[in-house]
């Protein structure tokens, strides 16, 4: 899945609002399909800025949410 910056932005904000609700699982779940996309999209040589890309999937470290796979 290709994703450019304006997505990546989005999906960054929406794991942001899923945290700040309380949706641990949502969140985890936007975080972890964000880098997922990103990764494919910079490792497919699609992404026009992937050090952008990057940074912003790396901004969801700092969310605070439980992060837990069963």
């Amino acid at each position: 899945m290709r994703i450019n910056i304006e997505q990546a932005r989005a999906k960054l904000a929406e794991c942001l609002l899923a945290a700040q609700s309380g949706d641990d699982e949502r969140a985890h779940s936007v975080e972890d399909a964000l880098h997922h996309a990103v990764i494919d999209t910079i490792a497919n040589g699609q992404a026009d800025d992937p050090r952008a890309l990057a940074e912003i999937a790396a901004r969801t470290a700092g969310i605070d949410f439980q992060r837990w796979c069963a």
